[in-house]
């Protein structure tokens, strides 16, 4: 009798009965280790501290703790705990526990943590900041902290710190919506305080999408005397007023100011507006550039002038020197070349003249292809006059009179009859 299918299915049964047993207690050690963190995890003795102790330094460490701790928290019973200290009888302590639940909960109890935040701000004035801040932590952007938050934004009473703190918020999660923007122009306009001025329009740079109220307020104070406060200013037109007339009248006063950073932001502005021919900008550019040592101002103000330019021979000369000039940085002669192919109305000599020098010498290829760009749409502009003088010389057809143009629609009418 031949026992090999036997004892191959003896070991078969005996492998099986192996990866059973082993499994068994594989499930076995899965179903009696801990859940969460154990026992003697730091965020849980603190926790426990926070709930049991009668010590206020003891319990004062153990919040301070949770509130540094560098990873979320998702264990319910120290969740639990820090919900429960955050309206502490003591002050720093609950202060310490809201920083807490800046980083607490999972995704599943969001809505709860954020509910026991939003109760925290409107009852108690000493957490404000604080739930401002844990909000920004969150990344929370839901309507009902931003209505909350509007809220309090408008209040006469509420303090400078606060304010500053609340528009922090709005910088890096405000939806910019009509009614954010109507909100802090209503701010700005209440609140003189230059700090606030600066925080609200900073967020209406950020935020707002072009809204008539904040394309106003930004033209309204783009020539204010405080510098940053201007910047921001600009930079809101910048982005938000390219098709906004209300644009060029207040580029019109900042191009006159003396500090440079000021004036890099106007011509920064104006460079990125459509073109639209003003000689009073065109005029101040062309004294820029004179009198300016720095070759990225020059540069900025020699590129403006191809928006705001007059075409008139002032800024054609203005162009032609910088050309010339020796000392001229090559960016800013590719700029003036590439400028003066658009506001040249007229091809003088010497612009002819200077273009083909600039083609001969041994200059940079950069500027080789500028000058042979500016030689193309001058020659193609020279044609196009051409064409619409010799059209306006050209004799006009002489009309029949009515009565002859009459006459002939008669015998045309006859000849078909017939």
């Amino acid at each position: 009798m031949n026992k090999t299918p036997f004892l191959i299915l003896t070991v078969v049964l005996c492998l099986l009965a192996s990866d059973n047993a082993e499994a068994r207690r594989k499930k076995t050690r899965q179903a009696r280790r801990p859940k969460g963190p154990p026992p003697t995890h730091p965020m849980v003795l603190w926790a426990k501290t926070l709930n049991e102790s009668q010590d206020r330094e003891q319990r004062r460490v153990a919040a301070y703790k949770l509130s540094q701790y560098s990873v979320n928290i998702v264990h319910s019973q120290v969740v639990d705990a820090i919900v429960k200290c955050s309206s502490d009888e003591d002050q720093e302590i609950k202060i310490l526990c809201t920083k807490a639940l800046s980083h607490s909960g999972s995704q599943a109890n969001a809505e709860p943590i954020r509910k026991v935040l939003i109760e925290r701000y409107k009852k108690d004035p000493a957490l404000k900041d604080t739930v401002v801040r844990a909000f920004i932590v969150r990344k929370d952007t839901s309507q009902a902290v931003q209505d909350a938050f509007f809220d309090e934004l408008t209040k006469t009473g509420t303090t400078l710190d606060h304010r500053l703190v609340l528009l922090s918020y709005f910088e890096q999660f405000g939806v910019g919506n009509n009614k954010l923007v109507d909100h802090l122009a209503d701010v700005y306009h209440k609140d003189e305080n230059i700090r606030v001025r600066r925080a609200v329009t900073k967020v209406l740079a950020a935020k707002a999408q072009g809204q008539d109220v904040a394309i106003g307020l930004f033209a309204q104070c783009a020539d204010a005397k405080d510098t940053p406060l201007s910047l921001t200013c600009l930079d809101g037109l910048k982005s938000q007023a390219k098709k906004d007339g209300r644009v060029w009248g207040a580029v019109e006063k900042t191009i006159q100011s003396n500090d440079p950073d000021v004036l890099i932001a106007t011509l920064d502005v104006i460079n990125a507006l459509p073109e639209y021919a003003n000689p009073a900008i065109s005029q101040r550019l062309i004294e820029v550039i004179k009198d300016t040592e720095d070759p990225d101002i020059q540069e900025k103000a020699t590129l403006a002038l191809g928006i705001a330019g007059d075409h008139s021979e002032l800024v054609v000369e203005a162009l032609l020197k910088l050309i010339d000039d020796k000392e001229t940085e090559d960016s800013v002669k590719i700029a003036s070349v590439l400028v003066l192919g658009r506001q040249a109305v007229v091809v003088s000599e010497k612009t002819a003249e200077l273009l083909a020098k600039c083609l001969k010498e041994n200059n940079t290829q950069a500027l080789k292809t500028a000058c042979q760009l500016a030689t193309k749409e001058l020659e193609t502009r020279k044609k196009t006059a051409a064409k619409e003088e010799k059209a306006e010389k050209a004799p006009a057809a002489i009309e029949p009179p009515a009565t002859q143009k009459a006459q002939a629609k008669e015998a045309d009418e006859s000849t078909k009859t017939n």
